[in-house]
């Protein structure tokens, strides 16, 4: 059952190497939260291989009962808000907890505001399965004065036959992921391509040329137990394991949504290239078990 909320907040100073060019270092922040009834704890092993159902007439034939709508929270002028409401999940107190949460989750992000600024929530249900719902939501918040809005992304991943939260590595093999994004690097170090990965700043521009793994794993090398002594491989598994909310944890990494049959992964970034990148995993449904 939930009781509240967890919030964290992850400053990070990053000063990161970067396979074709160098950025600048800059402090980046990302607010993660969920409600706190936490999902199954057991320990990753290696899913089954099974991709999950994305398609419209797939996902509606799978779970007909579940769905979400959007509504619009009264916002400061100059501000819109949204936020999701649930309905069918096997539990209604489950229901109705969720749908409480992300409507304290609209009033925050009103409230929240100094004279002047202005916030646009929005939200999409970028996947649903039998198995999984993904729900995204943007904020963009324009403080008065600033040349440019601060971004973030925060996905939601809810198993509709519980209600619980789900992490990454309740779905997939992280070890499976972390073992083909390291090779995918080792290619273009070898001077091949890779096609294992993509990534895109908030505004859609493709910057996977600035991003290697490497560089992921020293920006969050305070997340990684004796990092010096893992190899790339372990260290990123490691960091993978630590994607999403388990609802009791202090923190998480960073969140990971699906969409088109597609695992997203989600990090905090440095301002200067979008607050965030989104990571788009191309074969990590050949481990998934979101069916």
């Amino acid at each position: 059952m939930r009781k509240g909320i967890v919030v964290t907040v992850l400053v990070l100073v990053c000063a990161l190497a970067l396979s074709a060019c160098s950025c600048s270092s800059e402090e980046a922040v990302i607010i993660t939260e969920a409600p706190t009834k936490a999902p199954s704890t057991e320990a990753p092993t290696q899913a089954p291989t099974q991709a999950p159902e994305t398609t419209p007439a797939e996902t509606a034939s799978a779970a007909p009962e579940f769905a979400v709508s959007l509504e619009s929270y009264e916002a400061p002028e100059g501000s819109d808000i949204s936020y999701p409401r649930l309905t069918g999940l096997r539990n209604e107190e489950d229901t109705a907890s969720w749908n409480d949460y992300f409507r304290r989750d609209a009033a925050q992000a009103a409230e929240g505001l100094s004279e002047g600024d202005t916030v646009t929530v929005s939200w999409r249900l970028a996947s649903q399965s039998s198995r999984l719902a993904s729900l995204v939501k943007i904020t963009k918040t324009t403080v008065q004065g600033a040349a440019y809005p601060t971004v973030s992304l925060i996905s939601y991943n809810i198993d509709p036959s519980t209600g619980d939260s789900v992490r990454l590595h309740q779905l997939c093999s992280t070890n499976s992921i972390a073992a083909d994004l390291i090779a995918a690097d080792k290619a273009v170090a070898d001077g091949g391509t890779q096609t294992a990965y993509t990534a895109a700043a908030p505004d859609g521009t493709d910057v996977t040329r600035h991003i290697t793994m490497e560089g992921l794993l020293d920006m969050y090398e305070q997340y990684i137990t004796n990092r010096a002594a893992k190899s790339d491989e372990a260290a990123l598994a490691e960091l993978l394991n630590q994607m999403d909310f388990d609802g009791s944890s202090v923190s998480a990494v960073g969140c990971t949504y699906w969409q088109d049959g597609t695992l997203h992964l989600v990090f905090p970034y440095i301002h200067a290239v979008g607050d965030y990148i989104d990571i788009t995993v191309k074969d990590a449904h050949r481990s998934s078990n979101t069916k």
